[in-house]
């Protein structure tokens, strides 16, 4: 069998756009009941896939890849809170549009995808930047053993 790579991780984040694609079908529908669950479980998945990197594979990244600019452990962690942060402003910017009207302004909605928009650019950088830093610096400082006792600890 081959050595899995860490870049299988990058799998989660191809689930994850697909929650929240379907979140913004649901806000294009304007069913806001739909758009309101399918980002709720966006922001879980989001959230856990966060908090297993932050307690995984950002200590093992932080003890043996070497520090270079624009790759540091920091970078990472403050790119999840802020991340947390932008998500939080979109649920209640949705919660917002679900106490009003049952079919919103359409002004109202298209604010709501244009921030929407700002959110997955920085979402497309992060990601970037793990794709090019994060899971290949892991998989030069792992062994084949290593790599497949924490993705089967992760489930992946």
């Amino acid at each position: 069998m081959a050595a899995r790579s860490m870049m299988v991780m990058m799998d989660r984040h191809a689930h994850l756009d697909a929650l929240f694609l379907e979140h913004q079908i649901a806000v294009l529908d304007r069913d806001l009941t739909s758009a309101r669950g399918a980002l709720e479980a966006y922001a879980l998945a989001l959230d856990a896939h966060m908090s297993e990197e932050e307690a995984h594979l950002l200590p093992l990244y932080r003890s043996r890849v070497p520090e270079q600019p624009g790759a540091q452990t920091q970078m990472f962690l403050d790119e999840h809170a802020r991340i947390r942060v932008l998500l939080a402003d979109l649920v209640k910017k949705v919660d917002g549009l679900c106490g009003g009207a049952e079919r919103p302004d359409p002004k109202a909605v298209l604010t709501l995808l244009d921030q929407e928009t700002q959110f997955k650019g920085y979402m497309d950088h992060h990601d970037r930047r793990e794709r090019s830093f994060l899971y290949p610096g892991l998989d030069g400082v792992t062994t084949p053993e290593e790599r497949e006792a924490l993705l089967t600890r992760l489930g992946a």
